[in-house]
């Protein structure tokens, strides 16, 4: 008999590992909100394909005046970061910090016994090509009054092996 691990009975661990990698990674305290929010300014997204005993996709988005902060500390780049750079800056941080929390989740989803690995998009993620039985689950952390949001794209039910 097959047992099944909601996704629900994981979410409290799922927010407590996003923050902790976001307060280590990002030496910050990023505060969990629930409700709606909008993300402010030029939107800024990076994504990690998700296989295994369960698929999906772990997807990161937040706006240019968190990249920009959160660039800065990851790259270790004191003052301002040139204007020709500032993309290239943000983006790469920002698929460092998904690739980050997407490792992170492999290893709380191994604990629960549920196999799954991470993988690069071949190409740009589109959430329009997900098939429709994919859950999203949405996880936002507000640092210095900038909406982070780490979503989950799962497809339903964690399956044990």
């Amino acid at each position: 008999m097959t047992k099944f691990i909601k996704l629900s009975e994981v979410k409290d661990r799922v927010y407590e590992t996003c923050q902790d990698i976001l307060k280590r990674t990002l030496n910050l305290e990023a505060e969990a909100s629930e409700g709606k929010h909008e993300i402010n300014g030029q939107e800024y997204s990076a994504a990690m394909k998700i296989d295994g005993s369960i698929n999906g996709v772990v997807q990161i988005k937040y706006g240019e005046a968190i990249g920009i902060e959160i660039a800065k500390t990851m790259l270790m780049t004191e003052g301002e970061i040139p204007e020709e750079e500032l993309v290239s800056s943000v983006t790469l941080s920002m698929a460092e910090l998904c690739n980050i929390i997407a490792g992170n989740l492999t290893i709380l989803f191994e604990e629960m016994k549920v196999d799954i690995n991470i993988s690069l998009f071949e190409q740009k993620f589109d959430i329009n090509t997900l098939d429709k039985n994919y859950r999203q689950i949405v996880f936002n952390f507000i640092l210095n009054n900038n909406l982070i949001q780490v979503i989950l794209f799962i497809d339903g039910i964690f399956r044990k092996p």
